[in-house]
């Protein structure tokens, strides 16, 4: 996991890498580094909220091929302060647990 300024555009070396988040501040980044091609339908994701027990960003496909090597991806980050559990399936089987903060 990592962070990058808001209005940035993520690049090979320009994350930094944390599990706390300011909303205001970062988006909210995953680096992976892919050991053998992913197809689009095979890998998804969700965001899971501690406190409330419940997916706060549904399951939802990656939706493009990645391939071997380094990935990364950002988005806002989520709003409101507390616990969550960014969440990484493969073939519908949960592969990695990944929790974080939000101050």
């Amino acid at each position: 996991m990592a962070k990058l300024a808001i209005g940035q555009q993520v690049g090979p070396s320009n994350t930094t890498k944390t599990t706390t988040f300011n909303p205001i501040t970062d988006q909210f980044c995953v680096n992976f580094m892919i050991k053998k091609t992913i197809s689009s339908e095979i890998m998804s994701t969700a965001i899971y909220s501690a406190a409330t027990k419940t997916d706060i960003e549904p399951k939802a496909a990656v939706g493009r091929e990645l391939a071997t090597g380094g990935s990364s991806g950002c988005q806002d980050t989520v709003q409101t302060a507390g616990h969550y559990e960014y969440k990484v399936y493969l073939n519908n089987v949960l592969a990695a647990v990944l929790p974080f903060d939000i101050q």
